[in-house]
Parts: structure tokens; C-alpha cells; sequence
């Protein structure tokens, strides 16, 4: 008798474990929103995390902005007029990164993004719709190229993905211009030939731009690469994850799922 119940209940948990949505092919259960970490996936390149900066209060400049993915990709600046600041409790009870929209702008020291086959997640706000977001990489040779970008004044109201003036590659513009206060999720996949962009899980087109990360054209923050006040971007930065193979629809969900999990984005 306690062999056949012994039987019947290790059936039933197998059959739970099979039916389960978040059951792997022998049962193993994916990790929950809550449990992941964006070091379960390989291939990660960047990882910023605003929330996990440590010994700053609130207002502080920020000199360095580590990177978590354990490859020493920091952004840093060393100029003491032009480091961001770090704020508190500005996100779900998370801090940000905030750069004036002046002159702040934080480098890498290295490209750190592959040219192709890549996926990019990146959690913003603006401050008002007036302000630009820039994240730089470059997509060819021209100027004030930028790498995401929503353009408040340069060239008129319009919301940027992978923003391409010189030629080389198709723009992917949306509109309207984000809303102030609202918190966007932004991820760029790109893979060997196409770059599909999406904001706030939804898709907004695709570009032909794959030549990100040219020689002399560091990876950015807050700045687009043509130093002038114009190009100079306002926003909060929360946390950045960047993967070098362009991910699936699942693994795509999978990160948002964490991040709207941590930040409460949309």
C-alpha cells in the first residue's frame, strides 16, 4: 500500500513539473522575474545597475559606474565638473543615474558593444520632454551619429532608436517624444544584417545600421560623441545590461520581465 501511494505521488509531481510553464525539458524550473540574475545568460558584456552603486548619498558625484558582468567594463569620467550624480529612491525605491544635460557624460574605455549580434536593455527616464537621452556607439563615420537617442531639440521633437545621420544605415524614428515622468524599458537586438528596436516590449521597426562601435567611437553616456551643448542628454539612467549574440523572443522576455520586475517601468 505505502509502495503504490509512494508510486502515485512521485507521478503526480512529475506530471506538475511537465505541465508547468516554467518547466525546462526535464522539469527544471526556469528562474522567476524575482530570482533572476543577468548573469544566468551568457555572453554578458555590460552590466550597470544604479540601485547596486555603493558608498554615494544622495546628490553625489559619480566618478565610476562599475561594471557587475565582471568584465571591468566601467564607465567612468575623471573631470570633476562633468561626472553625473547619483539620486536616490528614484525608482521603485531604486536610485538612478542623472546626467544635467550640460556636460556630464560618461566613457568607456573601450567599444565594449560588438559591431553585430548583440542585445542592448537599457531602463531610462526623462526628466521633461525637453531633455535628450544619448547612449553612443556610433553607427558609421558621420556626425552626431548615436546609438540610441530620444531627440527632444536638435532636430525637433522626434523619439530616436538607433539614430544614423551620416548614411550607412536606415533611422527608426517614433513618436510622440516619451512622456515626462514615465519610465521606458528600450532594448535594440541586432543581429548580422538587422537591428530590430523595441520600447517598453513593443517592436518599432528595424535598421539596416550594423557598424556600431567604429574605431574612435567609444560607447557613451549622456552624450552622443559631438561634444556640444546640444548633444548632452538630461535623463536618469537605472540599469543597463548588454549581451554579445542577439537574443530570442523568449530570452528577450525574460529580461524585461526581470527588469520591469525591479523597476516597475510599465
Amino acid at each position: 500500500m505505502r509502495i503504490a501511494f509512494s508510486i502515485i505521488a512521485c507521478t503526480l509531481l512529475a506530471c506538475c513539473a511537465i505541465q508547468s510553464p516554467q518547466a525546462g525539458p526535464v522539469g527544471f524550473r526556469l528562474p522567476s522575474a524575482a530570482q533572476f540574475s543577468p548573469t544566468n545568460l551568457p555572453g554578458l558584456i555590460l552590466w550597470l545597475d544604479a540601485s547596486q552603486i555603493s558608498g554615494l548619498s544622495d546628490g553625489d558625484s559619480v566618478t565610476n559606474w562599475l561594471d557587475l558582468s565582471g568584465n571591468s567594463n566601467n564607465a567612468t569620467q575623471s573631470t570633476a565638473s562633468k561626472r553625473p550624480t547619483y539620486q536616490t529612491n528614484e525608482q521603485n525605491g531604486r536610485a538612478g543615474v542623472l546626467g544635467d544635460g550640460t556636460d556630464d557624460v560618461l566613457d568607456f574605455s573601450s567599444a565594449v558593444i560588438p559591431r553585430t549580434n548583440f542585445s542592448f536593455y537599457v531602463v531610462l527616464r526623462q526628466p521633461s520632454t525637453a531633455s535628450l537621452l544619448r547612449i553612443a556607439g556610433n553607427c558609421d563615420s558621420g556626425s552626431i551619429d548615436g546609438f540610441i537617442l530620444i531627440n527632444g531639440s536638435l532636430e525637433g521633437p522626434r523619439y530616436w532608436i538607433l539614430r544614423n545621420s551620416g548614411g550607412g544605415g536606415s533611422d527608426i524614428s517614433m513618436s510622440p517624444v516619451p512622456s515626462t515622468g514615465t519610465t521606458y524599458v528600450l532594448r535594440l537586438i541586432m543581429g548580422a544584417s538587422v537591428t530590430t528596436a523595441y520600447v517598453n516590449g513593443a517592436s518599432r521597426g528595424t535598421s539596416t545600421c550594423v557598424a556600431l562601435g567604429v574605431s574612435g567611437q567609444n560607447l557613451q553616456l549622456f552624450n552622443d560623441g559631438a561634444s556640444s551643448a546640444a548633444c548632452y542628454s538630461n535623463c536618469y539612467l537605472f540599469e543597463i545590461l548588454a549581451y554579445n549574440t542577439a537574443h530570442d523572443l523568449q530570452t528577450q522576455s525574460q529580461i524585461e520581465s526581470y527588469l520591469n520586475n525591479r523597476w516597475s517601468a510599465y
